[in-house]
């Protein structure tokens, strides 16, 4: 491809711009072909565009590492090895497409024989996959430059499309970013663990700008404490899905430090892009500096919330395991209080209400739960060791669950609960309410 020496210098939109947002995403799509069809030309690159735009405190990058930029960002479209689902064969497919098309130089129709799809496909993958990496680019862009570009969180825009993924698994992220430090930083994995529990329920935001920021702020985390352990932990609570990024016990003697070849003034900046993506997809970072601990929350994929009131909390794992990869998340209250407390505040679709509690009568809570305004037309399920199938119909509530509970029996009266039209409940004590079936 000729040298595209037409290329204007790029100007980022300002607060009262927000239409333009669209444009620049194309002009970033048109920068980036032109970068990539360039990558061995250290000299064509030296006076490239985007070195200016990507170069910090008014020092322009060079060709060296604006190649090195573009190869970084082409790696992160990698999908993590072992799922099988369509989208990740879709993002494997252009993955490839791009390493085939800038790195081995081969044309449209090479790619679209090697890979097995029409011509049509071919380009509609590559045009797919340069508007992700136009994402990624203005997604680094504006967390360097943020103190100059964003005075709020609210004013970053939504950097992922309309037909971008809003479902991502942090689990998954993490194993994907810590396959990619390994690789660019020998000796890391002697500093990072990462521990989160396969039941944490997935989030609400794009994989890849998630994988992003999470990348930024474990980087920040490896260099602000460079002689310290890492440690990666994560819950499901009521307010979020929360993950802890900590720096603990100092290094084993014996253990080689990994390099980290970066300047002081210039870490800031990578807890300010991280937390910058952390917001633009609807999350919120804790910055503790005493603690030395980064918590991460955000906002879990849209499931239904079943409120488990239940003083068991192996009962509760025990749901979270059978409900991993549903779209059910369990919240468990242990006392009336904190179950009243839960309606009011996280308005279940489901309530799963335990009879025999250590001094507490089930019924009893039946009874307020009846009463509390914000708990009305919300089904409510009994379950119990004991056969209280009929009290349960006399009652009017929704169903029962006998325990043991078993992975079916919970899917099962779960879904037929969840997609029935909620009614507002025959009041306590009267035994001929309708059971609904």
């Amino acid at each position: 491809m000729p040298a595209d020496r037409h290329l204007p210098a790029i100007s980022l939109p300002s607060a009262d711009q927000p239409d333009t947002e669209a444009a620049l995403l194309t002009t970033l799509e048109r920068y980036l072909r032109d970068a990539l069809h360039h990558l061995e030309a250290r000299a064509y690159l030296e006076t490239h565009p985007l070195t200016t735009l990507l170069g910090t405190e008014g020092r322009p990058l060079s060709g060296t590492a604006l190649r090195e930029l573009l190869l970084e960002l082409l790696e992160r479209l990698r999908p993590l090895d072992g799922a099988s689902t369509e989208a990740h064969e879709i993002a494997l497919r252009q993955y490839q497409h791009l390493v085939m098309r800038y790195r081995e130089g081969k044309g449209l129709e090479e790619i679209a024989a090697a890979l097995h799809v029409s011509l049509r496909q071919a380009s509609r993958d590559h045009q797919e996959a340069l508007r992700t990496l136009a994402r990624l680019l203005l997604a680094r862009i504006r967390g360097s430059s943020a103190s100059a570009l964003v005075s709020s969180p609210a004013d970053l825009p939504a950097l992922a499309g309309p037909d971008s993924p809003a479902r991502a698994s942090l689990p998954e992220i993490f194993t994907g970013i810590l396959a990619t430090l390994q690789r660019l930083l020998p000796g890391v994995e002697t500093r990072c663990q990462v521990s989160l529990p396969d039941t944490l329920p997935a989030v609400a935001a794009d994989p890849l700008l998630l994988r992003e920021a999470f990348f930024h702020l474990l980087l920040f985390a490896l260099h602000v404490a460079p002689t310290t352990i890492v440690q990666v932990g994560g819950a499901d609570t009521a307010a979020g899905v929360v993950v802890h990024i900590r720096c603990l016990s100092p290094l084993a003697a014996d253990a080689p430090p990994p390099s980290l070849p970066l300047a002081a003034g210039n870490i800031e900046e990578l807890f300010s892009t991280g937390a910058q993506l952390i917001h633009a997809q609807r999350g919120q970072v804790a910055r503790r500096d005493a603690d030395r601990c980064l918590t991460v929350t955000l906002p879990p994929v849209d499931l239904y919330r079943i409120l488990l009131v239940d003083d068991n909390p192996d009962l509760a794992r025990l749901f979270r395991r059978y409900l991993a990869a549903e779209p059910f998340r369990i919240i468990q209250a242990t006392t009336a209080a904190a179950a009243l407390q839960c309606v009011r505040t996280l308005h279940p679709d489901v309530i799963l209400l335990d009879i025999l509690m250590r001094g507490q009568d089930g019924w009893e809570i039946l009874a307020s739960l009846r009463q509390e305004p914000a708990a009305q037309g919300v089904p409510i399920i009994i379950c119990s060791v004991l056969p209280e199938q009929t009290a349960a119909r006399l009652l009017g509530v929704a169903g029962f669950l006998p325990k043991p509970v078993t992975r079916q029996s919970l899917l099962a009266i779960l879904s037929q609960t969840c997609h029935r039209p909620r009614a507002v409940p025959a009041p306590l004590g009267s035994p001929g309410a309708p059971h609904p079936r």
